[in-house]
């Protein structure tokens, strides 16, 4: 039993691990658009001469540039250095292992399902 909960814990760390590197690079391409989208309005505002407004994408683009750095890191960085591709290659090895595991499980369930079928069904002919 206590070897299950081991396991349990370990697949729910692994995918917490996961999902939290996978934040990160979803946010690292909301902050690529948002300075993007920042610098199109900085020119724009340029050919308008509309610059009262203008501090707006200026902190878009700040507050995306940090972003992306530190986005970066943690989503792609991490998984691709000495220490984190270990860390991260293993989590997806265990994840892939208890789905696997699930998959094996739920299989001889409906093996045994169908087979108590197929008995039921020739006990009663």
């Amino acid at each position: 039993m206590s070897q299950e909960s081991d396991w349990e814990k370990a697949v729910i760390f692994c995918v917490i691990l996961l999902a939290i590197i996978a934040l990160f690079k979803f946010l690292f391409w909301i902050s690529v658009i948002a300075v993007f989208i920042g610098i199109i309005w900085i020119v724009v505002n340029l050919f308008s001469g509309d610059y009262e407004s203008s501090w707006i994408p200026v902190i878009l683009i700040v507050v995306g540039l940090i972003l992306v750095i530190i986005s970066y890191s943690i989503g792609y960085g991490f998984e691709k250095s000495e220490l984190g591709k270990p860390i991260v290659d293993s989590a997806k090895t265990i994840v892939q292992t208890d789905n696997t595991i699930n998959e094996i499980e739920q299989n001889v369930t409906n093996q045994l399902i169908n087979a108590t079928q197929q008995v039921t069904k020739s006990i009663q002919k």
